[in-house]
């Protein structure tokens, strides 16, 4: 969850290329609006996508969730 959506998309995509799909939120407690980037990432990605996610957002708020099962295109295409 993060107030700046494009740049930490922007990050991720120069590490991988992993979807991301973008939703509108607002804070509860802070009443504020926010965008939720949710991305399905392999386990070897995880730990590096945090780092990049909290350069760019210190202030990004991150869960890190196991997945038993990925029914789609979970295929990468390598970077040329």
């Amino acid at each position: 969850i993060t107030q700046h959506s494009n740049l930490v998309s922007e990050s991720i995509f120069a590490m991988t290329r992993r979807g991301i799909t973008e939703l509108d939120g607002i804070g509860k407690y802070s009443s504020s609006n926010q965008k939720v980037l949710y991305l399905v990432v392999s386990a070897t990605e995880a730990n590096n996508i945090t780092k990049c996610v909290k350069k760019v957002d210190p202030n990004a708020f991150i869960a890190d969730v196991e997945v038993s099962r990925v029914v789609g295109n979970f295929y990468q295409k390598p970077f040329e």
